[in-house]
């Protein structure tokens, strides 16, 4: 209230200094004065309906039906933690020329061989940031014991496919140049 009160002040005082220095005449001089206190006496009225709109709010609280922004503090936990997820289906065409030592005579044969493949990445995580310092993430996904990939191949179809921990650390950060991850983290190389 008084930020917005001093707001004005300096606006108004900003807007008719600058027309002081241009006044010659003590006639224009009364009546930027003048024009100075009725602005005074317009944001006097404002503040005094200002602040009987604020009573009239805090006085008709007790009617006014509460809602869940009203109840919750002003940092909840459900604005610090989030789930991110995704899927992806990709179907492969291989066609590989010349010999390969894990085919067998028939496919040796051939020049050319063709193979198919499904493949699928499911993530599924939690990130949150705990304070301001301290940031907490994990995740799991779909996969084999590959590092650099998530994606797992559909073969053998009634076979079960397997989930790991894709991600799981904790980084603490106390200053812009100075931190700290624990855990299993994503790989910066590749």
């Amino acid at each position: 209230m008084k930020i917005t009160i001093s707001f004005i002040f300096c606006f108004v005082l900003f807007i008719y200094c600058p027309l002081l220095v241009f006044c010659n005449e003590q006639k224009d001089i009364s009546k930027l004065k003048k024009i100075l206190i009725e602005q005074s006496i317009l944001i006097e009225n404002l503040s005094n309906r200002v602040k009987y709109l604020e009573e009239k709010k805090y006085a008709d609280v007790s009617a006014m039906p509460l809602t869940l922004k009203d109840i919750a503090p002003k940092s909840i936990w459900t604005e610090r933690i989030k789930i991110k997820g995704d899927f992806r289906y990709r179907h492969e065409i291989i066609r590989a020329a010349g010999r390969r030592h894990n085919l067998n005579q028939a496919q040796r044969d051939n020049r050319e061989t063709t193979r198919n493949r499904q493949r699928i990445r499911a993530r599924v995580g939690i990130f949150a940031r705990i304070n301001e310092d301290i940031d907490f993430a994990f995740q799991i996904a779909s996969g084999s014991q590959d590092p650099v990939s998530a994606n797992q191949t559909l073969d053998n179809y009634f076979e079960s496919k397997r989930v790991w921990i894709d991600l799981a650390y904790i980084t603490w950060q106390p200053e812009n140049f100075l931190g700290l991850n624990v855990g299993v983290l994503r790989n910066k190389i590749i």
